[in-house]
């Protein structure tokens, strides 16, 4: 004769699945909640078995929207920004994306990062070299915000248009 099922109550499962989503509390922990709290007794299996039923995971998939992908592009390229700090931003406009989903991403478009995060001031640098010297030669000097963009990239320079929007004046 198979053992009788556990009755849960509507509001117990969402708090539940509140738990076990949102605050990640394990399967152990919500098993001794539910028994000090609500006097309901089960095995962490059971609790497990029905989060599966109830389709709850703690592993969220990431639906890679368009919004999505063209907002990751603007901060990696125009605002040359680290996975972290990506991270960070699109979680605070409300997409919920993790460190791991940002880098799976950047591969997955095929984006490498050839510069790393304590390598921008020396980066800085070079590029400022370049500019000068390239000025002085006479390549840069009627170049208008889109040609400078365009020369840097041809000549294989990973730079943003807001690096190449700044002013070279100084030049």
């Amino acid at each position: 004769m198979p053992r009788p099922t556990i009755a849960i109550p509507p509001e117990i499962e969402q708090w539940i699945k509140d738990q076990y989503c949102y605050e990640h509390k394990t399967a152990e922990e919500l098993v001794q909640a539910l028994a000090n709290e609500h006097d309901i007794e089960m095995t962490s299996r059971t609790l497990g078995r029905r989060l599966q039923e109830w389709g709850c995971k703690k592993q969220t998939r990431v639906n890679y929207t368009f919004e999505l992908v063209s907002r990751f592009l603007i901060l990696f390229y125009q605002m040359v920004l680290d996975d972290k700090t990506i991270t960070y931003i699109l979680n605070v406009e409300g997409m919920s994306i993790s460190y791991s989903n940002v880098a799976r991403l950047r591969r997955k478009l095929g984006i490498r990062r050839r510069v790393g995060a304590g390598d921008y001031d020396i980066a800085w640098e070079e590029l400022i070299a370049i500019v000068e010297r390239e000025f002085h030669e006479g390549m840069l000097r009627n170049y208008g915000r889109n040609f400078l963009y365009a020369h840097f990239r041809r000549s294989q320079y990973l730079v943003s248009r807001y690096v190449s929007f700044c002013d070279f004046s100084l030049f």
